[in-house]
């Protein structure tokens, strides 16, 4: 419908001047202007100016710099060391003992804080705190080793790593073997350099943990229980 238009004399201060109203809807023709705005132009809806660009903008924008500036240099949580062999504050397997094939069992862990460059790791009897066995200077890309690990000093199935001697003095992992039921726990460092600079042959699982502990970013424990 044709809106009819009435002039009036409207004073403004002290002059007079021409103002306008429709008389057929004096409510209809702001919303009508502001519909048309909004809605035939897509302002609202179409363009998504109010909602989807600013929405948008509020919240793409802002949420995802910030989600992006994180994903762009994430800084992991707390590292986390398991094993498909047993869980922690579970019963370790005979295989993984001297009553057994005396195996290491698999180990796999979470990535370590920015500037990670390598790990080590320490396998300790808690209940007479023996060091039983370590391997260090594992690259920061590595993040688990296999079962079985080759009992050498440079173990060809961890690539750029290195053993000492265990505690009954052959390089490499020495399993449970009390004659009680004992604690044992293994801990991974991971360390701010590429390599401890050990002499593998003529270190012990302490030297390897202290040298580990001087230049440690970040640790994780995986205990369990061995009954002979």
């Amino acid at each position: 419908m044709k809106a009819r238009w009435l002039w009036a004399a409207c004073v403004v201060g002290s002059s007079l001047v021409a103002c306008s109203d429709d008389t057929s809807s004096p409510q209809g023709g702001s919303s009508g202007t502001a519909g048309g705005g909004s809605t035939g132009d897509g302002g609202t809806t179409g363009d998504g100016g109010a909602v989807s660009n600013g929405g948008g903008g509020s919240t793409g924008d802002g949420g995802g710099g910030e989600v992006g500036g994180a994903g762009g240099s994430p800084e992991p949580g707390p590292m986390m060391l398991t094993s498909t062999a047993y869980e922690e504050g579970g019963m370790i397997p005979v295989t993984y003992s001297c009553d057994g094939a005396n195996i290491s069992p698999p180990l796999a862990w979470t990535e370590g804080p920015i500037g990670t460059l390598s790990y080590a790791i320490i396998f300790r009897d808690l209940n007479n705190t023996l060091g039983h066995a370590s391997i260090f200077d594992i690259p920061a890309g590595t993040l688990a080793l296999p079962e079985d690990v080759e009992r050498e000093y440079m173990p060809a199935d961890v690539p750029g790593a290195a053993q000492c001697d265990a505690y009954d003095g052959q390089p490499g992992y020495a399993g449970p073997c009390p004659g009680s039921p004992h604690t044992y726990e293994f801990t991974i460092y991971a360390v701010s350099t590429a390599s401890l600079g050990l002499n593998e042959m003529s270190i012990d699982v302490d030297g390897v943990e202290d040298a580990a502990l001087a230049v440690s970013l970040a640790s994780a424990t995986l205990s369990a229980t061995y009954t002979p």
